[in-house]
């Protein structure tokens, strides 16, 4: 029987590294068409319009369309796997990215926000690509491995806002502008995601991991209504606190980062240097991760979300003082993504901890449409607040909404 046993864990061990490495070159993909869809649809959208308001609500169609997918895609997975709901995800992704192409040719801005609905679906796709990496990791491991996948993102985000110059080449060899050439490149990275995903994750890891504890208990895995694993989940005061600090900790970043791009090139600054800004925000929130999960693993979960509130904080107040300078400006968004990577990957991992497997997916779920329906509101009033108080209210209004992080976190964690 231990002969048995070890075999299993064996053999588990190394689908799990198989699985992160698909996984992460998913990511690497994925990434890549997110990165330029999110760093410059605003952009698209005041060109066409010349409205402020209306660019910050290509952002709120784009992080709606993604808090809707949550669920669902989080159903799918549970019922069918995570192949099938990465894979149908990414595709989609590549067919809004045709789509945005269209748009920008036609300058037609209603087509841009249809592009956007359905580009949406692979944004929450590679969200929660994360939870992905954590089905068969050791316990003790897999607030690494979550991190890991997070940290394959950061080639994607941080290489798709600067991809101005081969959009120009695509865009003169096609017969297309600049901007939409680099919609081509978005599109081109969602398409071969999906493909690495229908190709590289068989078995299914989810799958895997819902026999396998079914298998321990001597039970048949079972399907939990999506109402009653709504209901537990909010009765676990450590899933609880993880899924409100993850959605905090996201609005917060994407109430700033909704109106950048306009805000600086409202201030003369070329497509170059909001690319380099913009990269090194993702840059903070992708690039740190591994470590990020290291630092989780040894301090704990609940305390590193604390530290990335702390973090964000700071930050957002050197935005605030240094506003009208390119590199105080810089620098804070830089700490604007390396806090919501502190409180984003720990929050994650802690809710993996907490939720029981049977409900785990759909309270990942729950997660990520929470996280895009309060990023959806915060961008959709951004645009509005810039326009009548200035870039500076953004900045206050986001250091307010992480108090209650630090509020909610003490009663959560003594009853973790």
């Amino acid at each position: 029987m231990t002969g048995a046993r070890s075999w299993e864990t064996r053999a588990l061990e190394h689908l799990q590294r198989r699985t992160v490495g698909v996984l992460s070159g998913m990511q690497v993909f994925g990434s890549l068409a997110v990165g330029v869809s999110s760093s410059f649809g605003s952009v698209v959208a005041y060109e066409v319009t010349d409205s402020e308001g209306v660019a910050g609500l290509t952002r709120t169609v784009a992080l709606l369309g993604a808090a809707l997918c949550g669920l669902p895609l989080a159903s799918l997975a549970t019922r069918f796997g995570r192949r099938p709901a990465l894979g149908f995800g990414w595709l989609s992704a590549a067919a809004g990215g045709v789509m945005q192409t269209a748009a920008i040719m036609r300058q037609d801005l209603w087509l841009l926000l249809a592009g956007l609905l359905v580009f949406s679906v692979g944004s929450a796709t590679g969200f929660q690509a994360r939870f992905a990496g954590a089905d068969l990791a050791a316990e003790e491991h897999r607030t690494r491995d979550l991190s890991l996948i997070m940290w394959m993102s950061t080639v994607g985000v941080v290489a798709g806002p600067n991809l101005a110059a081969p959009g120009r080449w695509i865009g003169a060899m096609t017969g297309l502008t600049p901007m939409a050439g680099l919609y081509v490149i978005s599109g081109a990275g969602g398409l071969i995601a999906a493909v690495i995903a229908f190709v590289g994750l068989r078995p299914d890891p989810l799958k895997i991991a819902q026999h396998r504890d079914a298998d321990h208990a001597d039970r048949q895995p079972k399907t939990v209504p999506l109402r009653h694993a709504l209901v537990e989940v909010w009765s676990i005061p450590a899933a609880r606190f993880a899924v409100i600090s993850c959605a905090l900790a996201h609005m917060v970043m994407v109430v700033v980062m909704t109106l950048t791009a306009v805000f600086m090139h409202q201030g003369h600054h070329g497509l170059e240097a909001i690319g380099l800004t913009i990269s090194l925000h993702t840059l903070g929130m992708f690039a740190f991760s591994p470590l990020v999960g290291v630092l989780a693993d040894r301090i704990g979960r609940g305390r590193t979300v604390l530290l990335g509130s702390g973090v964000s904080f700071g930050s957002l107040l050197v935005c605030l003082i240094g506003q009208d300078s390119w590199l105080l400006l810089t620098i804070g968004l830089f700490g604007l993504g390396l806090g919501w990577s502190l409180s984003m990957v720990a929050g994650s991992a802690l809710l993996s901890t907490t939720a029981p497997t049977p409900i785990r997916a759909r309270a990942q779920g729950l997660s990520d449409t929470l996280n895009g329906l309060l990023a959806a509101f915060g961008a959709g009033i951004s645009g509005p607040v810039m326009a009548a108080f200035g870039f500076g209210w953004l900045t206050i209004i986001s250091m307010a909404l992480l108090v209650p992080i630090g509020l909610l976190s003490r009663s959560a964690l003594q009853h973790r």
